[in-house]
């Protein structure tokens, strides 16, 4: 018997909360484009565009560097690179789910950006900092959920 079933008398507890918000899947692929090419006359719209090309360079990155190194499957590496992948996509594969959030979460992905070569690496961490200051500031004003 689950957790949840246990908690609340229903083994589908989540999605009955989600149903309500009207989710629905989408090809994450097509999200992460219509972000990229989203709205460029408005800060904010440049802001979440950017900070999609630079998650989205980071994941290819750091993908094409464990296959290149032969990350084998048992490794640490993997595991991260597999979470990652993950946490990614979900967001991206749901509508009306802030696809901002589901890339703050991919921080512990600066693990294996440190194991890029330090001229890919350094630039990579100045130019998230950079947007994440940037971010926090819409987050704080209420402009992005």
């Amino acid at each position: 018997m689950s957790d949840q079933r246990l908690e609340t008398g229903h083994w589908d507890a989540y999605l009955l909360i989600q149903r309500k918000y009207e989710h629905e899947w989408q090809n994450p692929l097509g999200a992460t484009w219509d972000m990229l090419t989203g709205d460029w006359r408005s800060a904010i719209g440049i802001a979440v565009a950017l900070q999609t090309a630079l998650v989205t360079l980071l994941l290819v990155l750091v993908l094409v560097r464990s296959v290149r190194a032969r990350v084998g499957l048992a490794s640490a590496d993997a595991l991260l690179l597999l979470w990652a992948l993950a946490t990614w996509a979900l967001p991206l594969s749901q509508t009306g789910v802030s696809a901002q959030r589901g890339q703050a979460t991919l921080l512990p992905l600066a693990i294996l950006v440190a194991r890029l070569p330090a001229r890919v690496a350094w630039p990579i961490a100045l130019t998230a900092a950079a947007l994440a200051v940037w971010m926090e500031h819409y987050f704080l004003d209420s402009t992005l959920f």
